[in-house]
């Protein structure tokens, strides 16, 4: 009777505790994905629809943009195989995923994105010893919960992230990157999809279709009156053959990660793999791609120059240009 208890009640642990680490993932990035309260523990799957992005979604890549509050993702699906677990994998659905970013100057200095990439490497650090420590505790439990973390399955469809820019030409211009599907899954050693009991390393295959990159900078595409909406703006632009500076490819992507300490060399690899990779780039894109690293470069400038600049006027404090070193021309300018 025991043993029939314990078989009963393994699927609904391993149920509630797959469903707190998708949410508490989620988080990061969605504003209340609730997962838990979709239903009781018995229920095979999870769906979700129409949830918006953390205007902070990106801020753990520490990129100089915020996402916007039109940023949504469609429909998020969560299928849990509650009479097989460790026997086929947990599938992570995502679809319909659109992401507006637009300009964050708080993060363009260079000290602060140095502390800020410091700090989010020391955090991924954490995290990853914690899971090396999760997969060294013995016990059934604690060996199925990492296998079955280890062969989830994610697939991610109709990827938008659309970079919304006034700025860098002094007009509106789009960068916009696609992704058709992203499916990544577990194998085995040949590569070939398969649920995994090794012990000692997973291999994971990552597949990408219609992957490209579009630039949007021609001043004469769409007008723009102070009224409208960046986002409106948008759906206006037809693209077009001549505006992908990458045109649609697949790539796949082969990723080998070895069960030990995290911090040890080569404990992990990766392969990558393209077909149909075609650039194109006009002399307006290159334009916008140098007006847009020098209007970067400017606000990183900028910035420093008002973290480092002297309070005291050179009449109180002569030798503050001096202090000042490199950004003395600047803070002339200011003063004059």
């Amino acid at each position: 009777m025991k043993t029939s208890e314990t078989r009963s009640t393994i699927p609904n642990l391993l149920s509630k505790y797959v469903r707190e680490l998708l949410k508490r993932k989620l988080s990061r990035y969605l504003e209340n994905p609730d997962i838990e309260a979709q239903g009781s523990l018995t229920r095979p799957e999870v769906t979700l629809k129409d949830i918006r992005l953390r205007e902070d979604a990106l801020d753990m890549y520490v990129l100089p943009v915020s996402v916007t509050r039109k940023s949504f993702v469609g429909t998020i699906k969560a299928s849990f195989p509650l009479t097989a677990f460790g026997k086929k994998p947990v599938v992570l659905e995502l679809s319909n995923i659109r992401i507006f970013a637009m300009p964050n100057e708080t993060n363009w200095t260079d000290l602060g994105l140095t502390k800020e990439k410091t700090k989010k490497l020391e955090e991924w650090k954490e995290e990853q010893k914690s899971e090396f420590r999760d997969m060294e505790k013995k016990g059934m439990f604690a060996a199925l919960k990492q296998k079955v973390l280890n062969n989830m399955t994610q697939n991610i469809r109709n990827l938008e992230l659309v970079y919304l820019d006034t700025k860098s030409m002094g007009y509106p211009c789009f960068v916009r990157i696609y992704i058709g599907e992203l499916r990544a899954e577990t194998t085995n050693s040949a590569w070939k999809p398969e649920y995994s009991n090794d012990t000692r390393a997973t291999n994971r295959l990552i597949t990408i279709s219609r992957f490209s990159v579009a630039i949007v900078a021609d001043k004469h595409e769409v007008s723009l009156d102070a009224a409208t909406d960046m986002h409106e703006y948008y759906k206006r632009v037809n693209l077009s053959e001549r505006h992908y500076i990458l045109k649609p490819c697949n790539i796949t992507i082969r990723h080998r990660l070895s069960h030990t300490d995290p911090l040890e060399e080569a404990w992990q690899t990766v392969e990558v793999q393209s077909t149909g990779l075609e650039f194109a780039l006009s002399e307006v894109q290159f334009q916008y791609i140098k007006h847009l690293l020098n209007f970067i470069n400017f606000k990183q400038s900028y910035k420093k120059y008002q973290a480092t600049r002297p309070f005291e006027s050179v009449q109180d404090n002569p030798r503050a240009l001096q202090q000042q070193g490199s950004h003395g021309a600047l803070y002339r300018a200011v003063q004059t």
